[in-house]
């Protein structure tokens, strides 16, 4: 049985917590202290937010991007999910489990390929929605994200504290 609250998960996610709401309150208080420095960041997250943009289009539009999604596919069909429930354990020889395991290696290559592809692409919508939504002041907007985030790894802790063990 997986253990959602315990007290290591509870540490980590303490000083996950910590560092997401200082790094979230000083970009907070950057945007409102140094009009001048948050004008600078903002302007090289608009250029790199054109760039991921456009990166994001061309990897939309790639045949090679496509193949990665479908090979992704494939292989959690037919290796990865089957290999995680133990159907290979049961079914090859003993000799044949060590091409499994490359095969896992590769498996995760593409799997790393594919997270990475759709990375970029929601990292690009969400600098969008971001300058969206704050007007121009994507700074801020980011700091009070990571902030909630920090405050979302607290309400972990209450529950952790309230909740019988």
């Amino acid at each position: 049985m997986v253990v959602f609250f315990s007290e290591d998960i509870a540490n980590a996610v303490q000083f996950v917590s910590m560092f997401l709401e200082l790094g979230g309150l000083t970009l907070a208080f950057i945007e409102l202290k140094y009009e001048n420095l948050a004008n600078t960041i903002e302007q090289g997250i608009l250029k790199s937010e054109q760039i991921t943009r456009n990166l994001a289009d061309k990897m939309m539009e790639n045949k090679l991007f496509s193949s990665i999604i479908t090979l992704f596919i494939v292989v959690m069909f037919l290796i990865e999910i089957p290999s995680l429930a133990g159907f290979y354990d049961a079914v090859l020889p003993k000799e044949y489990l060590t091409i499994l395991d490359n095969l896992q290696i590769g498996a995760f290559i593409i799997i790393g390929l594919t997270a990475f592809g759709f990375g970029i692409v929601f990292f690009s919508e969400f600098i969008g929605a971001l300058n969206k939504f704050s007007n121009g002041k994507a700074i801020g907007a980011f700091g009070i994200f990571m902030a909630f985030c920090g405050l979302m790894g607290e309400v972990y802790q209450v529950a952790f504290i309230f909740l019988p063990q």
